[in-house]
């Protein structure tokens, strides 16, 4: 019974092999690489080696130069199986080196099975008669010429090795952007339930203000409409004191203040009428100095020419108020609070537009905290000091207008945040 020595790294493809020649009647002896089939062969002389190329300690090519260099074992069939090494040259250097067929993977069984019949049924392959494969290797014991295996053979793997790296390139390529694209979705989800996680917390703070809104307006009613009596049972108005004026003016502005509360609870559109940017502003100056303090000093530049914009004058003066307190807020030693108006042909791209700058001179902010000064609940004010709302409702109403908020902003250099509101023709 003839005797196969099959060598392959791959277990799958040593049992396939064994079975497949095993059911034709072989006797079959396995090794993983080069080395151990050298080992095998001296054990039990194979009849036949059929073996793979790339394969580690000792691969393909080197077994088959040992083999034919071996007067013990030169004499007996040579077969590549290989579906790695599959250019002509790798067929010219295998057979070079006195290989005596060169089969690539896969081959169908019959076909494997005919190949392997072949070379038993061709005597002078075996015995080295004249006409054999084998005839035509040179005497390697005393060669007239330096052995070109080892160019040859470095040439080969080189090129084998060099596709290698390639495809390992583009493998690691591939599985690079496989992992981007997984982080890339898993912070997409986290933005997303983070945005769902405020969008909950606005929603309850929206019913909160709905229902202080509320019982706040009860109570505004009730200043406005004794100050509405004070005033129709006094003969001559001109003679109020003067905080008896404010109450009035104070009351009137809460007023506003709870349809703004209920705007943002969703409970009332927002009021919206022709108004001129300027006299929001002025007549809003004696609230925002008592917003402000003593300890900051309130600048007004207004436009010379009237700045009418379709807005909701409590809306607005809420704007302004907020601007204020955080400006008071960052100018913890005091400082100049301006506040300007004026045209703008730029700032929006449906237009013209009217533009409310309050510059102030407090510690300012970095590039990482202007990139998160609008987010609901983000502040940079010490706990319990601040909701992190303010420039959040800001940048709500004023996107309710069809406006713009712009800021700029250095440490120790102040920060200017400009309202650009569509103007009027």
């Amino acid at each position: 019974m003839k005797r196969i020595l099959s060598v392959d790294d791959n277990p799958d493809n040593l049992y396939m092999l064994e079975s497949l020649f095993q059911s034709a009647g072989y006797q079959v002896d396995s090794a993983r690489d080069g080395k151990q089939a050298l080992e095998r062969a001296k054990i039990q002389k194979p009849d036949l080696v059929i073996a793979d190329i790339l394969m580690p300690v000792m691969d393909g090519y080197s077994l088959c130069k040992e083999m034919k260099g071996n007067p013990d074992f030169r004499k007996i069939p040579f077969l590549f199986y290989t579906a790695t090494y599959t250019e002509p040259q790798d067929r010219d250097f295998a057979l070079s080196l006195g290989a005596d067929e060169f089969l690539l993977k896969p081959q169908e069984p019959e076909a494997l099975l005919a190949a392997i019949a072949s070379h038993f049924a061709l005597p002078e392959l075996a015995t080295g008669q004249e006409g054999g494969a084998n005839a035509l290797l040179p005497d390697l014991e005393a060669p007239a010429e330096p052995d070109p295996y080892y160019s040859q053979y470095s040439e080969v793997l080189f090129r084998k090795l060099e596709k290698k790296m390639r495809d390992l390139e583009s493998a690691n390529e591939s599985l690079h952007a496989e992992i981007i694209k997984r982080q890339s979705a898993e912070e997409e989800s986290h933005k997303l339930e983070a945005q769902l996680w405020q969008s909950k917390r606005m929603e309850d703070l929206g019913q909160l203000a709905g229902s202080l809104a509320h019982d706040f307006n009860n109570i505004i009613t009730g200043i406005i409409g004794f100050c509405e009596l004070a005033e129709a049972s006094s003969e001559n108005r001109e003679s109020w004191p003067e905080y008896f004026r404010e109450i009035q003016k104070a009351g009137e502005r809460a007023a506003e203040l709870s349809h703004s509360l209920l705007t943002f609870a969703r409970k009332q559109p927002p009021r919206l009428s022709s108004r001129d940017l300027n006299h929001i502003l002025a007549d809003f100056r004696i609230f925002i100095e008592r917003v402000i303090g003593d300890s900051v000093e309130l600048q007004f530049e207004l436009s010379p020419e009237p700045l009418l914009v379709l807005a909701d004058k409590g809306q607005l003066e809420q704007v302004v108020m907020n601007l204020a307190g955080n400006a008071r807020d960052a100018m913890v030693a005091g400082g100049v609070l301006r506040m300007k108006t004026y045209r703008s042909a730029t700032g929006l791209t449906s237009g013209a537009s009217a533009v409310l700058e309050v510059l102030d001179e407090g510690q300012g902010m970095d590039s990482q905290t202007l990139e998160h000064i609008f987010e609901p609940f983000f502040t940079t004010k010490a706990e319990g000091k601040g909701t992190g709302l303010g420039l959040s409702v800001i940048y709500g109403i004023v996107s309710e207008h069809q406006g713009r908020v712009e800021v700029e902003s250095h440490v120790n250099k102040g920060s200017t945040f400009r309202v650009f509101l569509p103007l009027l023709s």
